[in-house]
């Protein structure tokens, strides 16, 4: 995975974490941008791992 896939998604997460917070629809949004956030960090720290391309 190249450098800029990578910062992608962690700007993605980021954005994810911050629309939990202050999401319109309560729980629903809390939960479903907080698991799309914690995915995104968690998919970094196994990508990173490998070699960049």
């Amino acid at each position: 995975m190249g450098r800029v896939y990578l910062s992608t998604v962690a700007v993605g997460a980021i954005a994810a974490f911050v629309m939990s917070m202050f999401s319109s629809v309560a729980l629903l949004g809390f939960f479903g941008f907080g698991t799309l956030a914690i995915l995104g960090v968690d998919g970094l720290a196994c990508l990173s791992r490998r070699p960049l391309a």
